[in-house]
């Protein structure tokens, strides 16, 4: 039974259309902190993430560390 909640831990990734789903989510996220609440969401260890999906991973480290404060055109 522990193996299936194991299973049970990745039920959002399993299919075509939530794995498309999660791929975009961490794309488009505009930082590693906002790439790591999807990441969670799908409840993923870091290590499961960068052991699942190794090329999103390195995608993520090219991201900002946060995104940065608007109002640039706050005259």
């Amino acid at each position: 039974m522990a193996e299936e909640q194991d299973d049970n831990d990745y039920f959002h990734l399993e299919s075509a259309r939530e794995l498309g789903s999660f791929d975009v989510r961490i794309r488009t996220a505009g930082s590693r902190a906002e790439a790591s609440l999807v990441r969670r969401e799908h409840r993923l260890s870091e290590e499961d993430f960068i052991d699942r999906f190794p090329e999103l991973a390195k995608y993520v480290q090219g991201l900002p560390e946060t995104l940065p404060h608007s109002g640039e055109n706050s005259t």
